[in-house]
């Protein structure tokens, strides 16, 4: 479980030229767009570390929006 939420959160890290370089299905999905703001704002400094973001997410869990808390307890968080 764990790990997809990783995964996800690693594709949501990804810069734009990376992006571009290579097509990633779940660059768009939901959960994406749910947490890349979030991660961009609180986690910056973690990126590209997968499990540090995710680490992180959970940390500000509070001031994190609906939808990318949604996510995180989707994935039992």
């Amino acid at each position: 479980m764990m790990r997809g939420v990783a995964a996800t959160i690693a594709v949501l890290m990804l810069s734009g030229a990376t992006l571009a370089q290579t097509s990633y299905p779940q660059e768009n999905s939901r959960e994406d767009r749910a947490c890349r703001g979030d991660a961009q704002r609180f986690c910056k400094n973690d990126i590209p570390d997968q499990f540090r973001v995710g680490s992180c997410l959970q940390a500000h869990r509070e001031r994190l929006s609906r939808a990318c808390r949604a996510v995180l307890e989707g994935h039992g968080m």
